[in-house]
């Protein structure tokens, strides 16, 4: 199951019934061929190409003229994709591929295949702490898999002026 812009599968009446997915985008790669060496010079600067998620639905309802306006309605335009096996993550995703109006009213069967940015983003973290001491520290554990922003808000609710405040950030690579 899955939802889109706010939207799920079962709302619309559609059941998945296949799920295809990148786990890893490819990164972008620029292969140069150089007269008289064999293979290729490889260069990257690090970014990743688009993964797809491609779906195989069944349309369950009985109003398949009206469900044809109504999914093309639904899929239009860029949105957050949350898959059921994974509700703690999003994708921003695109329908850039036509929906057959045949195959919705004929055969009730389609495909969706969704262009998504190469990252799945987490849900929000929010960490509050009382430090009483200046031998307190924080420690904020991101799960993502590539390098994301972070907001770090510090509040003085003491009568004491902060003093040489350290923020550091280390990633784990096991």
């Amino acid at each position: 199951m899955f939802s889109f812009n706010g939207i799920s599968d079962i709302d619309m009446g559609v059941q998945v019934y296949g799920l295809n997915r990148q786990i890893r985008a490819a990164k972008h790669v620029v292969q140069t061929r150089i007269p008289g060496r064999s293979g290729t010079h490889d260069a990257t600067d690090n970014s990743y190409d688009n993964i797809t998620i491609t779906m195989d639905c069944v349309y369950l309802g009985d109003a398949a003229p009206t469900f044809a306006r109504q999914v093309a309605a639904w899929l239009s335009g860029s949105g957050a994709l949350i898959l059921d096996d994974e509700p703690d993550k999003t994708y921003q995703a695109t329908v850039w591929s036509e929906i057959s109006s045949d195959q919705l009213i004929t055969i009730r069967e389609f495909s969706l295949e969704f262009t998504c940015y190469p990252f799945a983003a987490s849900a929000s973290t929010q960490v509050q702490k009382t430090i009483q001491s200046s031998s307190d520290t924080v420690q904020i554990q991101a799960q993502g898999t590539a390098a994301t922003p972070c907001r770090i808000v510090i509040n003085n609710i003491g009568d004491t002026t902060i003093h040489n405040l350290r923020i550091t950030h280390s990633i784990d690579t096991d």
